[in-house]
């Protein structure tokens, strides 16, 4: 759903972009004609087009408009202010100004500076009390408040996110190792509390039970409660000396995210294995479960240290004295 939406907001982007396709032109002649996309309220049209309107609001969200010479922006029809546009936040200005409802910005720019005709009224007034920066030397420019400027679908998706504050283990699924998008990505499911999901249908489901292991048992109790997850935590902890409280798995998320909350490679290296530890061992349960097939404890804790050695040979370090030791725990020859 989030997508389809994020997909339509792009078709919606390239409506008030200078750069216009073929359809984007047959849409402002035919369908906008004297409007601009923030002041059509037609209901004709197909049914995507509608759907498609209905967004306007996320669009905003995500749209500024940077004031430059006015020669492109409409002075009522654009949203360039932030009560905009302004011929829907005060339908009384062309009449109070002179200026046309099509009138560009520029009719109310002098010399790089605002030049608004002389009113009286009161509640207008606040319009030009409220006026954003001029870039005289420069043409209109419509950018994405997202993303450094560049419209993308992943940074649309933000748009249609609720946004929450950020809980302490967020440091968890942050590091230096940028390959690592889908094992923080299963780490993030099970520290949210959720269970990663083998259907779409168990995306909202907290508190699943699965029958883990040949017993039932809460998700959590997976990681590192059960006999087959415990063993792969004691090998992994005997080669590379891991540290992870032995308690539940919610005290040692919040012991996690105290201990290993800097950048520093060491702290990198264990949010890196416990990422590691969380995907593969739940990659066998699926396999248990669905493939009918069981890796052995060791051959998981081999490939989980394996995978961090690698990362960490790669990395750029400090010669400092808690590296050198993590070279030598490692058992990874120091680089001359």
């Amino acid at each position: 759903m989030i997508m389809n939406q994020a997909l339509m907001l792009k078709h919606l982007w390239k409506l008030i972009q200078p750069d216009f396709e073929f359809w984007v032109n047959w849409i402002l002649h035919y369908r906008l004609r004297k409007t601009t996309l923030w002041t059509f309220t037609g209901s004709t049209g197909s049914w995507g087009w509608k759907k498609m309107i209905k967004l306007k609001p996320f669009l905003k969200r995500g749209t500024h408009y940077r004031v430059g010479d006015g020669s492109t922006f409409k002075l009522w029809q654009d949203i360039w202010h932030e009560q905009g546009p302004l011929c829907l936040s005060h339908p009384e200005g062309p009449q109070l100004t002179g200026l046309p409802l099509d009138a560009l910005l520029s009719s109310v720019i002098q010399h790089g500076q605002w030049s608004w005709p002389a009113i009286s009224d009161a509640e207008f007034n606040e319009v030009s009390s409220q006026l954003p920066p001029i870039h005289p030397n420069s043409p209109d420019e419509i950018t994405w408040r997202l993303n450094s400027g560049k419209f993308t679908v992943q940074s649309a998706i933000e748009l249609f996110q609720p946004h929450t504050n950020q809980v302490e283990w967020h440091g968890l699924l942050q590091g230096r190792y940028k390959s690592q998008d889908t094992l923080s990505f299963y780490g993030w499911r099970l520290w949210k509390n959720y269970p990663p999901w083998t259907k779409l249908g168990y995306l909202m489901e907290i508190m699943v039970v699965y029958f883990v292991m040949g017993t039932l048992r809460r998700h959590t109790n997976l990681f590192f409660n059960c006999q087959y997850s415990k063993r792969c935590l004691h090998l992994v902890q005997r080669q590379v000396r891991f540290q992870w409280p032995c308690s539940s798995w919610q005290h040692g998320i919040h012991w996690a995210s105290k201990r290993w909350r800097s950048s520093h490679l060491v702290n990198a290296a264990s949010r890196a294995l416990l990422a590691a530890l969380v995907y593969y061992i739940w990659i066998e349960r699926n396999n248990r479960r669905f493939n009918n097939t069981a890796t052995a404890a060791e051959s998981v804790a081999y490939r989980v240290v394996e995978e961090i050695r690698l990362r960490i040979q790669i990395e750029e370090c400090n010669p400092s004295l808690q590296t050198r030791a993590l070279y030598r725990i490692w058992k990874i020859a120091w680089p001359h």
